[in-house]
């Protein structure tokens, strides 16, 4: 499983390709050319019907949207019209209303839940290299089971219960469910 950014129109669009199934989960808004996996494990984009069907191709027809139109290539530097000014002279945009992501690492939970994928890798080997195996999981049987192994797990941390580290199974079982929910756009 990998993910592709294509920017059309200003907006950006995440292209998820499942080789493993060989199936595009966001048909058509992908171009074989650009797909970061061998020519051999890409998927058609054509009909059924076309001469062009086969792994890494498609044509203008089936697929209409040519490289110029959909990978942006000029980007601008977004401004909210504040400034912050530093003692040492700097002057920046202020980071009001933008998310904060090195906000997750305050308190021990990024660090755990880091274990625990460590952990779980082992226990669960890559199926390729770089492609964990929880990432396999594409449909509702398997967000079912993330949502009820999360639940478990909270309760058993809720009641503090401390044979596993509960509180980071309980992270890792609800990225499961939300990244099976974003696949199957629920």
């Amino acid at each position: 499983m990998t993910s592709v950014t294509i920017i059309k129109d200003n907006q950006a669009r995440c292209v998820k390709l499942n080789h493993h199934n060989r199936q595009c989960l966001l048909a058509g808004d992908h171009h074989p050319s650009w797909c970061l996996f061998p020519k051999e494990e890409q998927v058609s984009f054509c009909k059924p019907e076309c001469a062009n069907n086969a792994p890494g191709t498609s044509c203008k027809t089936c697929f209409p949207i040519t490289k110029e139109e959909t990978v942006k290539t000029e980007f601008v530097v977004k401004d909210s019209g504040k400034r912050a000014e530093f003692t040492s002279g700097m002057v920046r945009d202020t980071s009001e209303g933008k998310t904060r992501f090195h906000r997750v690492a305050d308190g021990p939970m990024l660090r755990r839940w880091a274990t625990h994928l460590t952990k779980g890798a082992t226990k669960y080997p890559d199926v390729k290299p770089g492609v964990p195996n929880w990432t396999l999981a594409a449909g509702e049987p398997e967000m079912a089971r993330f949502k009820e192994s999360a639940f478990t797990h909270f309760m058993q941390w809720y009641y503090g219960e401390t044979d596993e580290d509960h509180a980071a199974a309980v992270i890792f079982n609800i990225n499961g469910a939300e990244y099976v929910k974003e696949k199957l756009h629920v």
